[in-house]
């Protein structure tokens, strides 16, 4: 089946959208980004350092109340990684709600 230049006209009019919300449409994928890594990140290494806990220089990581335990390094990655997500969250909803509002204006 072939495209229409209807068609084409379309995805040429959302992608130009695409390109003028660019920063818009980065903070929307930096802050997904970040949520994947983290969620893979907890999988991978048993859990997250904000619910684990560090004692007499063993590090623990907590996934539901089961405790891995990790080198400094990775419980200070870990630790890192879910504070960054309280900048990245309201970063993505705020490009997300922008985003809403342009695409209202727009198309709607």
């Amino acid at each position: 089946m072939c495209m229409s230049s209807r068609d084409w006209a379309w995805i040429r009019e959302t992608l130009h959208w695409i390109y003028s919300n660019r920063w818009l449409v980065s903070g929307q994928v930096l802050g997904l980004a970040n949520f994947f890594a983290f969620m893979v990140g907890t999988l991978v290494l048993g859990g997250d350092a904000v619910n684990g806990h560090a004692a007499n220089g063993h590090y623990f990581l907590d996934d539901k109340g089961h405790l891995t335990e990790v080198s400094r390094a990775v419980f200070l990655y870990s630790k890192w990684h879910v504070y960054s997500l309280f900048v990245t969250h309201p970063i993505a909803a705020l490009c997300t709600g922008l985003l809403l509002v342009r695409s209202r204006r727009r198309f709607g």
